[in-house]
């Protein structure tokens, strides 16, 4: 990506490594990467490896067969070095490339080459203080390409045992000679006898390559090559012989697992050569991990451009590790990560260290072969694809193309393919898609090449129970991460694959593919499954929760559409509208419908107390989103559900991660509601002839950290006065003198004006009674809000008036006029001071009381100055026949008692507790019978909950 060469203007791999021209054909095949000894030695194998020249040209003398070919030629040379060397490691670890070094550095083609044409080698000798290397004679006895049923025929003798086979390429029919009688016999010669064949034959050298498998395939019978003691005591004085001879060595390859020995019949035998040639041998070491990187290199890049470049390269790499300490491994952080990343280039250190140590730990890829060979491949499909990188990183690794994939997943087990084509790299892959949906990511390809990093670092591990498995967090960002860009970039990558891939698992800050699917997908599974309305109750359930908290409103989520559930009486009333009549700025209509719907009607009755309702929608845009967040919350605890039963197989892994996705789930499903239900509807009008109009559309929620969705709701109504938690004396006189007062009816009765409230949208919507009774109440006690009375006898009347003085009240009391109210106490006031036919002064019909002055504005007949006095009507005493005691009784339907309580105590208890002097006393009555009886649960719970509630109860 050129936009990323970039920050720091680094020049692409391609420019400063040239690979060999067998890669950049892509003509490579298996058997070019797998040297052949026998071939090489028979003469058909290709120029690379027979050549000795072109060999040494592409040879990394690690330090293991530097000390070998060191110790060869001093053996030759008669100063020193092992007679015998075991070249034993894993599979593809380098033992029959260490021969074919031993066989041209002796053999030079049988002298066509001079030491000096051997590139490292004049240095090596040296070293060895070896100052003339003899020709010596080379035999090479391959197992597998030697016959123990089948005599091998040369010119004039057939060699039919190994030792008639060593014989003859010593020395032709002469030296067959000295072995012919065991060779026909099938029993080993001896070490006297091989003795003497190698003292005529030195200075020379003995290969055994794949003796394992020659050996195995006697088993208990005799066949033409002997049996297997034979061959068994053969190996062993071969052994001591070459310890006699000063300027003979036997070099032996086993295997080191037994995998790669074959059967139980090989593995016995290669435990019996093991012990055999153990008694003399000595070991050889093969390649260390840093030497390997050469090795690779020379085999797969012919040249490299300039030195101060690809070290410019390589020191942006490293500061990049060192800037970003919180993001990569310590180790990338050291000096001498530099100097591996020299000797990489231009591979990654951690592609080859990934390939090294966790997929040479498979049992069938070859340590050194097996990594040629892939990355030759990966090499040719960017060199095709022009890939523009600095560096070839694990994040690279082109697992679109059908023959790198195919190369890396036939070393695992079945099942690999679709984990790759679902959730690491194909054209419909997810994260593929990721990078395509977010820009953020897409600019890098940050999901793509965290996903081939963890494929690559974790799938030979798969299913390996152990701890601490897949890759940590800061490997995959050494392994995906580039200098210009943020680390963080990809580890945010990274966690939102973890949210949507399959075969993705983690624990902590390791993550891990793994053929099984991770719980992941047996959600998504079952979250498809789901009856939509298992969905929309959870949805319902989860938004109960939410306005649980309210205060001020009663709420109802998802009611029926006629509306017969939502009461109509005169608390405040939130109705949530189902999910499927969600808001829409451009397509309002649907939420509105169904909110005029339930506003007008109380299932099959009109419904009169509208100014009681307000509403909330979902928005249209998101409301599948939620729908999918419940759909996952059902999901998991489906899953969890039969996993505790037995009904789902799971690890301990999964089990433990299973209440993390469902928390997870719940708290995003918790947090969408909130998010999703955003719209408040709140019906308004201008009288009663217009139609209604929604407020609330405006805008939405103010989705701030306040708490729950109720408090946010209640914060909204009050900041807009969509419902009035506090009202003052003043506003209620203006509704009244604006709405209620007329000059035919200057009283209107508190019951009278809360009902109106109620029921009326162009009236303020309190929102509780107590509202209003408190600004009633801080009326009362002005001359400006309203006059007082409990009754209007006639047009100009009142009984128990009073104006500017509070009292208490209740909901048949009259506000009046102010005006009006203070004519009829002044006219009250001069009548009482009028002199009775008696000559004494009357009975007072109206008592003066202080008064405050306050000027609100005027109304109709007002007067030009404010009223400062005010006085109250009375009949002077106790009337007679009035009730003293009022009682009641009501038998409640327990399934709707709760609502029918509340009732009574609004519309009745409050009335009596609200005036002075009298006294309230309400009991309960509860009698349930069962004929079965009640079971010890239920008469525990009874007992338990009486007691808490301080009920005198019995049970019998």
């Amino acid at each position: 990506m050129l936009s990323e060469l970039h920050m720091y203007n680094l020049t692409p791999w391609r420019q400063l490594a040239k690979p060999h021209a067998d890669v950049l054909k892509g003509t490579f095949q298996q058997a070019e990467f797998a040297a052949d000894l026998w071939q090489v030695h028979t003469g058909r194998a290709s120029q690379d490896y027979r050549d000795p020249k072109a060999f040494f040209q592409r040879t990394f003398l690690t330090e293991g067969l530097r000390n070998l070919l060191m110790g060869t030629a001093r053996r030759l040379a008669g100063q020193s070095g092992e007679p015998v060397i075991q070249l034993q490691t894993s599979f593809g670890g380098g033992k029959t490339h260490s021969m074919l070094a031993v066989y041209h550095l002796v053999g030079r083609d049988k002298g066509k080459a001079a030491v000096a044409d051997l590139q490292g080698v004049g240095a090596l000798l040296d070293e060895a203080n070896v100052t003339v290397l003899p020709q010596a004679r080379v035999a090479v006895l391959d197992g597998s390409a030697l016959a123990p049923a089948g005599p091998t025929v040369h010119p004039d003798s057939p060699a039919r045992t190994l030792w008639g086979e060593l014989a003859w390429q010593l020395g032709g029919n002469e030296f067959y000679e000295l072995v012919k009688a065991a060779d026909e016999a099938g029993t080993s010669p001896g070490k006297a006898a091989l003795i003497k064949l190698l003292e005529a034959a030195a200075p020379c050298v003995v290969l055994l390559d794949e003796l394992v498998r020659y050996v195995s395939q006697f088993g208990e019978q005799r066949l033409v090559g002997g049996d297997l003691n034979s061959n068994l005591s053969f190996v062993q004085a071969v052994t001591e012989a070459v310890k006699a001879v000063p300027t003979a060595q036997l070099v032996v390859s086993l295997p080191d697992s037994d995998v790669e020995a074959g059967n139980a019949q090989a593995v016995a035998s290669q435990r019996a050569l093991e012990k055999v040639v153990g008694r003399v041998r000595a070991l050889w070491k093969p390649a260390a991990s840093d030497e390997t990187f050469e090795i690779v290199r020379r085999r797969l890049f012919a040249e490299f451009g300039a030195s101060e470049e690809i070290a410019r390269v390589c020191r942006h790499y490293a500061r990049h590790y060192a800037d970003n300490p919180d993001f990569f491994p310590e180790e990338a952080r050291h000096n001498t990560y530099y100097e591996r990343l020299l000797a990489a280039y231009p591979l990654h250190p951690e592609i080859l260290d990934r390939l090294y140590q966790d997929w040479s730990a498979l049992e069938d890829f070859q340590r050194t072969r097996g990594v040629l060979k892939l990355l030759a491949q990966v090499i040719y499909q960017l060199w095709k694809d022009n890939d523009q990188d600095a560096l070839i990183q694990p994040g690279n690794l082109p697992l679109q193309d059908q023959r790198v994939r195919s190369e890396l997943l036939s070393h695992l087990p079945p099942g690999w393919e679709p984990v790759v084509v679902r959730d690491v790299d194909d054209r419909l892959a997810e994260p593929v898609g990721l990078d395509d949906k977010d820009q953020r990511f897409g600019a890098v390809r940050a999901a793509t090449r965290v996903a081939r990093t963890v494929f690559l670092g974790s799938a030979p591990n798969a299913g390996v129970a152990r701890t601490g498995r897949g890759l940590g967090l800061s490997r995959v960002l050494l392994g995906a991460a580039r200098p210009g860009h943020a680390p963080a970039v990809y580890a945010d990558a990274l966690q939102a694959l973890t949210d949507r891939l399959h075969y993705l698992t983690h624990e902590g800050s390791r993550y891990w593919y793994d053929v099984r699917p991770n719980m992941r997908r047996e959600m998504e599974d079952r979250r498809k499954r789901l009856d939509p309305h298992e969905v929309e109750e959870e949805i319902q359930k989860t938004l109960e929760s939410l306005l649980r908290e309210g205060r001020m409103f009663r709420s109802h989520v998802f009611p029926k559409p006629d509306g017969a559930e939502i009461p109509d009486d005169q608390n405040l009333r939130l109705v949530v509208l189902d999910i499927n009549n969600p808001f829409q700025r451009s397509e309002p209509g649907r939420a509105h419908e169904a909110a005029r719907h339930l506003l007008e009607n109380r299932g099959t009755t009109p419904r009169q107390r509208r100014n009681r309702l307000f509403f909330l929608a979902a928005d249209a845009a998101d409301a599948g989103r939620l729908r999918e967040q419940a759909g996952t919350v059902l999901a998991w605890r489906g899953i969890i559900s039969d996993v505790q039963s037995g009904r789902l197989n799971s690890d301990v892994l999964q089990e433990k991660q299973l209440a993390g996705f469902r928390k997870d789930a719940e708290q995003k499903l918790l947090s969408g509601a909130r998010d999703v239900f955003r719209w408040l509807l709140v019906p308004e009008a201008i009288d009663t002839t217009s139609p209604v109009q929604w407020v609330g559309t405006e805008k939405a929620l103010n989705r701030s950290t306040l708490g729950t969705l109720a408090k946010e709701i209640e914060q909204r109504l009050s900041a807009e006065e969509w419902a009035i938690p506090e009202w003052s004396a003043k506003f209620l006189h203006q509704e009244l003198r604006n709405v209620f007062w007329r000059e035919d009816k200057p009283a209107v009765s508190v019951d009278e004006v809360w009902e109106a409230f109620c029921n009326y949208l162009y009236l303020p919507r309190l929102a509780s009674r107590q509202v209003l009774e408190e600004a009633v109440r801080q009326g009362s006690g002005t001359t400006a809000a309203f006059g007082m009375a409990k009754a209007q006898p006639a047009a100009h009347e009142f009984t128990e008036a009073s104006l500017g003085q509070q009292r208490s009240f209740g909901g048949s009391t009259l506000l009046v006029d102010p005006l009006v109210m203070k004519a009829y106490l002044d006219k009250a006031q001069a009548n009482a001071q009028e002199p009775t036919n008696a000559g004494t002064t009357g009975t007072s019909q109206a008592a003066t009381g202080g008064a405050q002055s306050t000027s609100w504005g005027t109304g109709h007949g007002s007067p030009t100055s404010e009223p400062t006095s005010g006085g109250a009507a009375s009949n002077g005493g106790k009337q007679l026949n009035q009730p003293h005691t009022y009682s009641a009784s009501v038998m409640l339907d327990p399934a709707g008692a709760k609502a029918q309580f509340s009732e009574i105590l609004e519309e009745i208890v409050r009335e009596l507790t609200g005036r002075v002097g009298v006294k309230v006393r309400l009991s309960l009555d509860i009698r349930a019978e069962s004929e079965a009886g009640f079971d010890s649960n239920t008469a525990r719970v009874l007992k338990d909950n009486s007691q808490r509630l301080k009920l005198d109860a019995h049970l019998e």
